[in-house]
Parts: structure tokens; C-alpha cells; sequence
């Protein structure tokens, strides 16, 4: 029911951000284009081995929003197809959390969701150096998983970390 539009993204749980967990865009559209290409030579490492930790949705749209108006919608029949402007659906329909819900663990399910983005705040820190996606993965693998070359590819390495 979606494939009639030339793109379809919806908004973030947090306010005033739109999430790129999951969407569509067709072949050529301009500003998937400028998206991929600023997010491909976007630098990771700010200064002296700080890494930039600005979440995709918050960077792409920060850089977005200077050549295009984003619009949210609330339905498909309000989508407007310009040049000039994005459209967003509510969260409800890829996201399905509520905004209060900064981890990941409630759904806003509607008739209008299509799938859900489960997230686990993964990148974040706690006390056994990495998020609930970390401790899965070392478990797994007996291996810590870390930034490589300032990108987000994950990779093992022979440190032990207790868990």
C-alpha cells in the first residue's frame, strides 16, 4: 500500500526527527542521494580520537533540513509530492514507540504499523562497556565488538570484559 509513493519514512520516537530505520525511496530520488553521500564522507572522529556519536536520524535530518522543508503528515492522502519538501508519517507506522520510551520496550501498535524498529540503544555505554547488543554478542562470541577505521562495522576482538 505504500509502493505508489516515490519515498515513505515516518518520524522518530523522540520529537522533531524522522527515523531511517526503515523506509522507501525510488531510484534518483535527489535527496536520498545527498543523504548517502554526506553520511559516506561524514567524519567519525571529530578531534584527537573523539568519535562523533550523533545518531543517524539527528545528523541526516540536521543536514536535510537546510536544503528541504520537512512536513509531517498524518495519513497517505496528505503526502504532497514536491521537490522541496520530505514527508514523514507518524512513528506509529516503522517505529511504533512511544516517545517517552528512550529503550526500546513499549509499542504504539495501530493499524497503520507496517514493522516495528527494535532498538537497544546498543551504542551506549554502561558498566560492562557496551549496551545490551554488546553482551549478546560477546556472549555469543566470547569477543568485545568495536568502532572500526571511525565507522559503525563491528568487529571481534581477544579482550575479555566481565560480564
Amino acid at each position: 500500500d505504500l509502493l505508489h509513493l516515490p519515498y515513505f519514512l515516518c518520524e522518530e520516537a523522540l520529537p522533531n526527527g524522522v527515523e531511517f530505520a526503515a523506509f522507501g525511496v525510488e531510484k534518483g530520488t535527489p535527496w536520498i542521494k545527498e543523504a548517502m553521500e554526506y553520511y559516506q564522507n561524514r567524519p567519525f572522529i571529530i578531534k584527537e580520537g573523539i568519535y562523533d556519536e550523533l545518531a543517524i536520524p539527528i545528523a541526516i535530518m540536521t543536514y536535510l533540513s537546510s536544503k528541504y522543508e520537512f512536513v509531517p503528515i498524518q495519513s497517505l492522502s496528505e503526502f504532497v509530492n514536491d521537490s522541496s519538501k520530505i514527508c514523514y508519517l507518524p512513528n506509529d507506522w516503522f517505529n511504533a514507540h512511544p516517545r517517552d520510551d528512550v529503550k526500546g520496550l513499549y509499542y504504539n501498535i495501530t493499524e497503520n504499523t507496517h514493522c516495528i524498529h527494535h532498538f537497544a540503544n546498543s551504542w551506549l555505554e554502561d558498566e560492562y562497556g557496551g549496551g545490551p547488543l554488546h553482551k549478546m554478542y560477546y556472549k555469543i562470541t566470547g569477543k568485545n565488538w568495536r568502532l572500526r577505521d571511525g565507522r559503525f562495522q563491528l568487529y571481534g576482538t581477544d579482550k575479555k570484559i566481565k560480564i
